[in-house]
Protein backbone atom coordinates (compact mmCIF):
# COMPACT_ATOMS: atom_id res chain seq x y z
CA UNK A 1 0.00 0.00 0.00
CA UNK A 2 1.30 3.18 -0.80
CA UNK A 3 1.42 5.96 2.36
CA UNK A 4 2.46 9.07 0.09
CA UNK A 5 0.42 11.79 -0.30
CA UNK A 6 -0.80 12.40 -3.88
CA UNK A 7 -0.59 15.94 -5.50
CA UNK A 8 -3.53 17.19 -7.78
CA UNK A 9 -2.65 19.83 -10.03
CA UNK A 10 -4.73 21.38 -13.09
CA UNK A 11 -3.18 20.56 -16.41
CA UNK A 12 -3.17 23.88 -18.54
CA UNK A 13 -6.69 23.77 -20.54
CA UNK A 14 -6.45 23.01 -24.14
CA UNK A 15 -8.17 26.43 -25.45
CA UNK A 16 -7.21 28.96 -28.06
CA UNK A 17 -5.31 30.52 -25.93
CA UNK A 18 -4.61 28.20 -23.42
CA UNK A 19 -5.89 28.88 -19.66
CA UNK A 20 -3.71 27.97 -16.60
CA UNK A 21 -5.11 27.71 -13.13
CA UNK A 22 -2.98 29.88 -11.49
CA UNK A 23 -2.63 27.94 -7.85
CA UNK A 24 -1.83 24.85 -9.70
CA UNK A 25 1.31 27.00 -11.35
CA UNK A 26 2.42 27.78 -8.03
CA UNK A 27 2.29 24.62 -7.20
CA UNK A 28 4.68 23.54 -10.00
CA UNK A 29 6.84 26.18 -9.49
CA UNK A 30 7.66 24.81 -6.26
CA UNK A 31 8.06 21.28 -8.01
CA UNK A 32 11.02 22.85 -10.20
CA UNK A 33 12.70 24.84 -7.22
CA UNK A 34 12.72 22.18 -4.78
CA UNK A 35 12.37 18.74 -6.54
CA UNK A 36 13.16 16.43 -3.64
CA UNK A 37 9.32 16.89 -2.89
CA UNK A 38 8.82 14.53 -5.71
CA UNK A 39 10.05 12.04 -3.75
CA UNK A 40 7.98 12.40 -1.09
CA UNK A 41 4.54 13.10 -2.87
CA UNK A 42 3.05 11.32 -5.72
CA UNK A 43 1.16 13.83 -8.70
CA UNK A 44 -1.44 13.48 -11.09
CA UNK A 45 -1.83 16.17 -13.31
CA UNK A 46 -5.78 15.62 -14.39
CA UNK A 47 -7.58 18.10 -16.65
CA UNK A 48 -9.02 21.75 -15.95
CA UNK A 49 -12.74 20.47 -17.11
CA UNK A 50 -15.57 18.97 -14.14
CA UNK A 51 -16.45 16.53 -13.59
CA UNK A 52 -12.67 15.48 -12.25
CA UNK A 53 -12.94 11.95 -11.91
CA UNK A 54 -9.74 11.29 -10.59
CA UNK A 55 -10.45 13.96 -7.66
CA UNK A 56 -14.03 12.14 -7.53
CA UNK A 57 -12.65 8.69 -6.77
CA UNK A 58 -10.53 10.10 -4.00
CA UNK A 59 -12.47 12.01 -2.48
CA UNK A 60 -16.03 12.96 -3.52
CA UNK A 61 -18.11 14.76 -5.99
CA UNK A 62 -18.29 18.12 -3.66
CA UNK A 63 -14.45 18.10 -3.60
CA UNK A 64 -13.04 18.84 -6.89
CA UNK A 65 -11.22 22.32 -6.25
CA UNK A 66 -7.05 21.96 -7.04
CA UNK A 67 -4.47 21.80 -6.13
CA UNK A 68 -5.10 19.91 -3.29
CA UNK A 69 -3.00 17.32 -1.09
CA UNK A 70 -4.66 14.00 -0.67
CA UNK A 71 -3.34 11.52 2.45
CA UNK A 72 -3.74 8.26 2.15
CA UNK A 73 -5.49 6.32 4.66
CA UNK A 74 -3.37 5.95 7.62
CA UNK A 75 -0.84 7.98 7.03
CA UNK A 76 0.64 10.82 9.35
CA UNK A 77 -1.26 14.25 8.34
CA UNK A 78 -0.77 18.08 9.75
CA UNK A 79 -3.59 19.06 12.06
CA UNK A 80 -4.63 21.89 9.72
CA UNK A 81 -5.70 18.90 6.84
CA UNK A 82 -9.38 19.40 5.65
CA UNK A 83 -11.57 16.22 6.16
CA UNK A 84 -14.35 14.74 4.37
CA UNK A 85 -17.22 13.20 5.63
CA UNK A 86 -15.64 9.62 4.92
CA UNK A 87 -12.72 10.46 6.56
CA UNK A 88 -10.58 11.36 3.76
CA UNK A 89 -7.95 14.03 4.79
CA UNK A 90 -6.28 16.55 2.39
CA UNK A 91 -4.34 19.79 2.22
CA UNK A 92 -6.37 22.45 -0.34
CA UNK A 93 -4.89 25.19 -2.52
CA UNK A 94 -1.10 26.61 -2.57
CA UNK A 95 -0.87 28.10 0.82
CA UNK A 96 -1.61 24.86 2.70
CA UNK A 97 0.45 22.10 0.77
CA UNK A 98 3.15 25.02 0.15
CA UNK A 99 3.39 25.37 4.10
CA UNK A 100 3.38 21.84 4.58
CA UNK A 101 6.15 20.95 2.19
CA UNK A 102 8.01 23.54 4.25
CA UNK A 103 7.27 21.71 7.88
CA UNK A 104 8.91 18.81 6.56
CA UNK A 105 12.20 20.86 5.37
CA UNK A 106 10.95 20.12 1.64
CA UNK A 107 10.93 23.97 0.43
CA UNK A 108 10.93 26.82 1.55
CA UNK A 109 8.04 29.03 2.96
CA UNK A 110 6.17 31.40 1.03
CA UNK A 111 6.74 35.07 1.69
CA UNK A 112 3.59 36.93 2.54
Amino acid sequence: MCMQPMLYLLKPADEDPPVVCPESALVEGLLVYYPAILDAVGVKRIGFARPRPDLVAALGEAYQGAPVLHFPKGAETPADAEATPEGERFLAGPDAIASYFASLGLAGRLAS
